[in-house]
């Protein structure tokens, strides 16, 4: 099972590597505004997702794709005094199971917008986040080997104890 995940911007793009478990990343790029305006912030996304699964066996994986748009606080080193200006959240999951296999490519454009004053600093925050899973589901003849051991287990404890 894989998912891969891409955020695009003019200068390169910003991306998880395929993950087999999970993975997170994030990046702030930091913009002055040189005039009073609005400024709009458009980027784009790529995500790939492909899960297969076994027999007796199923796959999961989700995704969290996140841009915000904050305005500088004043203090530089600190995102405590920061303002939320704009946010975008973008979410997705899917299974397969028992030797099936999903295959999906999802695409699209965040776009952020906001209000800033001559010389104002600000950023856009990226967030990547993604996991993916498999769980075994137990063979019939396991369980009901494990149903008669206990039970067997349960009578000779009463019979001996």
């Amino acid at each position: 099972m894989w998912l891969c995940i891409y955020l695009y911007q003019d200068k390169g793009s910003f991306s998880i590597p395929p993950v087999r478990n999970a993975g997170y990343a994030e990046q702030r790029i930091w913009f002055e505004a040189q005039a009073d305006a609005g400024l709009q912030f458009d980027i784009d996304y790529a995500i790939t997702h492909l899960l297969s699964s076994q027999v007796h066996e199923t796959t999961f994986a989700d995704a969290t794709v996140g841009v915000s748009l904050y305005r500088e606080g004043g203090v530089l080193d600190s995102t405590a005094d920061d303002t939320l200006v704009d946010a975008s959240t973008f979410y997705f999951w899917n299974a397969a199971s028992d030797g099936t296999s999903w295959s999906e490519y999802t695409d699209g454009t965040f776009s952020l917008w906001g209000l800033f004053t001559s010389y104002e600093m600000g950023y856009v925050q990226l967030n990547l986040d993604g996991q993916a899973t498999a769980a075994v589901a137990p063979v019939p003849g396991a369980l009901l080997l494990g149903m008669l051991g206990m039970g067997t287990a349960g009578v000779l404890g009463r019979r001996f104890c």
